[in-house]
């Protein structure tokens, strides 16, 4: 079958790079909201640059990987 569609690693990263992105925005959008309505006590000008630390040491370690 010489049809069959091969996923290759740029493609594979592309996606877990999405997920990731995803997962990270949806995070802060949780915090930010439950922070909002006091259901939970954040502190945003800790919890945001926190998150931005995170993003870095993953974009890191995955170029590292490759």
């Amino acid at each position: 079958m010489a049809d069959e569609h091969r996923v290759t690693s740029t493609e594979m990263t592309s996606k877990s790079g999405g997920i990731f992105w995803g997962i990270v925005f949806l995070v802060i959008g949780l915090v930010w909201l439950l922070a909002a309505l006091d259901i939970i006590t954040a502190d945003l000008n800790i919890v945001l640059p926190l998150v931005v630390i995170l993003a870095g040491v993953y974009l890191l370690v995955t170029k590292m990987m490759r």
